[in-house]
């Protein structure tokens, strides 16, 4: 809440996680289950280098919401496509500091519109593709995607 407004590297947000790994993960929880819109290169702000994050405000934009998919369930889908992006293909092997996306989960049907935490409501996506998506891309691809569950 220090930084609103100010760009933030993965660098300061592994060194605040306490964990290099947990960064991604602390990120995803503010977005997705807290409410805050954190901005990146991929979500509209091209201002921003590639790894930089900004907290566009201490006003959650959304309703704060569990989200927690539970472990085996994870496992299983991860397992089912393969530790690779649904829409691009995209997997960890191919990770770099110019490209330092993740693979999350993704739910077909919104959580936010009672889609559930089930292997079949929910996908394999990389945080580029995952960012897209919820700006409006991809939705044929996803479509595709839901007819073949």
């Amino acid at each position: 809440m220090e930084n609103v407004g100010k760009g933030v590297t993965t660098e300061e947000l592994a060194y605040a996680a306490r964990d290099a790994k947990q960064y991604a993960r602390r990120v995803r929880e503010l977005r997705t289950e807290q409410g805050y819109s954190i901005a990146t290169r991929f979500t509209g702000r091209p201002d921003l280098n590639v790894g930089q994050y900004v907290l566009q405000s201490k006003e959650r934009v959304a309703e704060a919401h569990d989200r927690r998919i539970p472990e085996p369930i994870q496992r299983a889908v991860y397992k089912r496509d393969s530790n690779t992006c649904r829409v691009c293909g995209w997997k960890h092997e191919r990770w770099t500091d110019e490209d330092p996306r993740i693979l999350e989960l993704h739910h077909l049907e919104h959580h936010e519109d009672r889609g559930q935490n089930v292997e079949s409501n929910l996908i394999v996506i990389c945080s580029k593709c995952h960012d897209d998506v919820h700006s409006g891309k991809h939705a044929a691809s996803l479509k595709k995607i839901k007819r073949s569950l």
